[in-house]
């Protein structure tokens, strides 16, 4: 795979079209193999900004 760095742009879309067809922009976030570590933390269930944390990894 690619090596991205914090604020590489993986992925562009026009979100109002997005929300003006009527569907929902919740981005769901999946930890794949959280087998591998020792706990996976969210830091809150709400909305979250750009370059804000938006969870831990405790290896």
């Amino acid at each position: 795979g690619d090596k991205v760095n914090t604020g590489d742009r993986l992925i562009s879309f026009d979100i109002p079209a997005i929300r003006e067809a009527g569907f929902d922009l919740t981005t769901p976030v999946l930890i794949s193999n959280s087998d591998d570590f020792t706990d996976v933390l969210p830091h809150g269930t709400a909305q979250i900004s750009a370059g804000e944390p938006l969870l831990s990894i405790i290896r």
